[in-house]
């Protein structure tokens, strides 16, 4: 992740990891990672041995008996609010590149009225929300597409 650091401050993203582990552990953690990748984390881990945060937010394991978090992340807004949320199982690492997808989806339907279809990526049509009328839409996206159906126009975006 810290490899990612350039493309999370181009979108005005900060990361945070969080571990349930003691400070102890997390510092040989950090230790193992600059180790074996060549590089250390310079975003901000937080230590929850406590629990309470991992509580909070619905990550630790439902049917485990020892403390063990659900790989989660989170994409929360400017206000607080979480906009997204990804559980991956322990044996799955995490796919960056989708979180990166998601983060610029995610901006980008807060810059304009539209919806981000599957496999969306940066510089492909949107498709104007369905609660535009007809006017506002064709004032907004000028170079819309025909309409697929009356709720499904795509768009470039401006």
């Amino acid at each position: 992740m810290e490899r990612l650091q350039g493309a999370f401050e181009k979108r005005n993203v900060r990361p945070l990891a969080l571990a349930v582990s003691p400070l102890r552990d997390l510092k040989e953690w950090l230790d193992d990672i600059e180790e074996s990748q060549g590089v250390r984390p310079s975003f901000p881990v937080i230590s929850d041995q406590s629990l309470n945060i991992s509580t909070r937010y619905g990550m630790l394991h439902p049917r485990s008996n020892n403390v063990t978090t659900v790989r989660s992340v989170f994409i929360i807004d400017p206000r607080g609010r979480i906009r997204l949320k990804i559980d991956y199982p322990p044996s799955i690492g995490r796919n960056f590149d989708e979180i990166l997808r998601a983060i610029d989806a995610l901006q980008t339907t807060y810059r304009y009225p539209v919806l981000t279809p599957a496999d969306w990526q940066p510089g492909d049509n949107a498709i104007i929300s369905p609660k535009l009328s007809d006017s506002d839409s064709k004032a907004l996206f000028p170079d819309q597409e025909e309409a697929i159906l009356p709720y499904l126009k795509y768009t470039p975006l401006p």
